[in-house]
């Protein structure tokens, strides 16, 4: 009987401890699952439960494993890429974000160019194909006022949108002028869009409702494409001066909201 209850302590003794090494596995493993956050499995498994779920937190801060990585920071070249909210990404995003928006604007300048001894008020007269008397790049969608009489001269350049809509453009003239736009950076895509001509016919100083055909109908464009523009001016005699003016997208009324900045222009090169 003493044999028995001796080989009975033991075996209850041996019992006991493997009971303690299972349970120090198991704590082992749980402390490995909240600790073991560097590492590329330990995260994947903390991410998965119990107090592991910790480690999550050391995963969002891009530290820990690469699971939990993709799963935080992968929302924010998601939403940069859409130009949507999502930390630093968002604010780089699409064409309107962060260092995008330096695609929002031109170089500043227009190029001018002026033909004079052409005699005449229609546009067609303005002798494109012939070298310039003067060139110059100015600084806004207008041209310098009362420089002389018998010349033609020709503003054109790109035009950067800063939004995505419809635009209405005006043009104010004397004597004969006119502004064509191209749907790209092409000038053999150009299309008039608004205009002043006849004989006589000319408008007073940015005097923009004088003719119906001053006014341009919407002209849909793309925020950040550059696009293809130009006006004409043939002066006769006397007054002489050109201007563009234009309503952006949200922008309501019966006349422009500014003369187009030079901000949005770039020169023409040859």
């Amino acid at each position: 009987m003493r044999s028995i209850g001796f080989q009975l302590v033991v075996l209850s003794a041996l019992v006991a401890c493997g009971s303690e090494n299972a349970g120090g596995g198991a704590g082992g493993s749980g402390n490995g699952g909240a600790s073991g956050s560097p590492s590329v499995s330990g995260g994947a498994s903390a991410g998965a439960g119990g107090s592991g779920g910790a480690s999550g937190s050391a995963g969002a801060s891009g530290s820990a494993s690469s699971t939990a990585v993709a799963g935080a920071s992968g929302a924010a070249p998601a939403g940069g890429t859409s130009g949507g909210a999502g930390g630093t990404g968002g604010i780089g995003g699409g064409v309107a974000g962060g260092s995008g928006a330096a695609s929002l604007i031109g170089s500043g300048t227009i190029s001018y160019e002026r033909w004079e001894g052409v005699k005449g008020e229609a546009v067609s007269l303005v002798p494109v194909a012939q070298k310039p008397t003067v060139t110059m790049e100015l600084a806004l969608f207008q041209m310098p006022n009362d420089v002389g009489q018998d010349f033609g001269a020709r503003l054109r350049g790109f035009l950067t949108a800063p939004l995505t809509g419809d635009y209405t453009f005006w043009i104010s003239c004397d004597d004969n002028g006119e502004l064509s736009i191209s749907g790209d950076e092409s000038p053999t895509g150009k299309q008039r869009v608004a205009y002043v001509s006849g004989s006589p016919a000319w408008t007073d100083y940015v005097q923009w409702d004088k003719f119906p055909t001053q006014k341009s109908g919407p002209v849909s464009l793309v925020a950040g494409k550059r696009y293809y523009v130009e006006a004409l001016l043939k002066e006769d005699i006397a007054e002489d001066h050109l201007a563009i003016g234009w309503l952006k997208p949200g922008e309501v009324g019966a006349l422009p909201s500014e003369i187009v900045p030079g901000k949005q222009l770039s020169p023409f090169k040859l």
